[in-house]
């Protein structure tokens, strides 16, 4: 490789790394997100148990939920039984739901238990992931690779979802405790 190649591999190896940094927000952040009020506001759409199911703001497929406890932990282990329990339960709701609203077949279940796994919110959170019949699973391992640099999903598009999410988690509840 010629000197003048090398550089310009290293210009454009700069300049690509330059335009992904400025795809993240560095100000500082709260030590938890799913502690912080506001994003609880802004995302949830169901609580029960000391369980709570958000939307996620960037979701990887549609209809990427989070459950998560409502007590602080940070990793699987550090949940009690009927915690696990709880979100066990919750999960099969979440289900429910969202194979109704968005026709999925399976999905995923998804945990980052600690820094070193991954987890960027140091608050233990259960990715749900649809997956649809027709999807490619390289596709969807792709959209991991490039979570960081997804655009939130807009205000109005989060509080829409939202509506119809909790109230038809309200009403499948309603139907499967009478």
């Amino acid at each position: 490789m010629t000197r003048w190649k090398k550089l310009l591999f290293l210009f454009c190896v700069l300049g690509f790394g330059i335009w992904i940094a400025s795809y993240f927000d560095f100000r500082k952040l709260p030590a938890c997100a799913f502690c912080e009020q506001e994003v609880l506001n802004a995302q949830e759409f169901d609580r029960e148990n000391g369980i709570i199911a958000l939307l996620t703001y960037k979701p990887v497929a549609t209809g990427h939920v989070l459950i998560i406890p409502e007590r602080h932990v940070e990793n699987f282990e550090d949940l009690t039984d009927l915690e696990i329990a709880y979100m066990g339960k919750m999960i099969k709701k979440v289900d429910k739901v969202i194979k109704t609203r968005y026709g999925n077949t399976g999905y995923l279940l998804l945990s980052k238990n600690g820094k070193s796994a991954g987890a960027t919110v140091p608050h233990l959170h259960i990715h749900y992931l649809p997956r649809y019949p027709k999807e490619s699973h390289l596709f969807f391992a792709l959209r991991f690779w490039f979570l960081p640099l997804l655009h939130p999903i807009s205000k109005v598009e989060i509080a829409k979802e939202l509506a119809f999410l909790h109230s038809a988690m309200h009403s499948s509840s309603k139907k499967q405790y009478r």
